[in-house]
């Protein structure tokens, strides 16, 4: 699992990087030919089904990026991993305002992002200059469906902060 985070990490960087633009947060990392096909917090909430729909939208980066970047040896500095359980998400919508329409009404952080499923939990890609309003936004969940990678006890999680790929 660490060597396919490290990989898809890999690629959601070189698939955002170029994209994202803080002035648009809301849709530059939303593009229409990489979405899921359906709302992973509405259109399913099976484990299964979230996580196919999840691996979905990593295939069709990698098509679409047409090529695999090295793996990641790091995060780049300032830049965070949030944790994201669709199964906990109220859709309160509390989250926008506070991040600019980064984190989205249902708590869905941009799937181009997207870096792994782990177990109930969707692992994305938080740049810097986003981290302050994703973290008002995660103060303002009150269901907890949204919350740095870094803090969660997940044995998986400690070993990628050890390896300095997530904080």
């Amino acid at each position: 699992m660490i060597a396919e985070y490290r990989r898809q990490l890999a690629a959601t960087l070189a698939w955002c990087e170029p994209r994202f633009d803080p002035a648009r947060a809301a849709d530059s990392l939303r593009s229409p030919e990489l979405g899921p096909r359906r709302n992973i917090v509405h259109g399913g909430s099976h484990v299964d089904v979230i996580a196919a729909e999840v691996a979905d939208v990593l295939a069709r980066r990698q098509e679409l990026l047409g090529c695999r970047p090295a793996p990641a040896a790091a995060l780049p500095p300032g830049d965070r991993i949030l944790a994201f359980l669709p199964r906990r998400s109220l859709s309160h919508g509390s989250s926008p305002p506070e991040c600019d329409g980064f984190i989205d009404v249902d708590e869905i952080p941009p799937w181009g992002t997207w870096i792994v499923w782990a177990g109930e939990m969707l692992l994305s890609w938080v740049p810097a200059s986003m981290v302050g309003g994703v973290d008002s936004a995660i103060r303002c969940n009150p269901e907890e469906s949204i919350r740095w990678a870094s803090e969660q006890p997940e044995p998986l999680i400690q070993a990628l902060r050890r390896l300095a790929v997530l904080r």
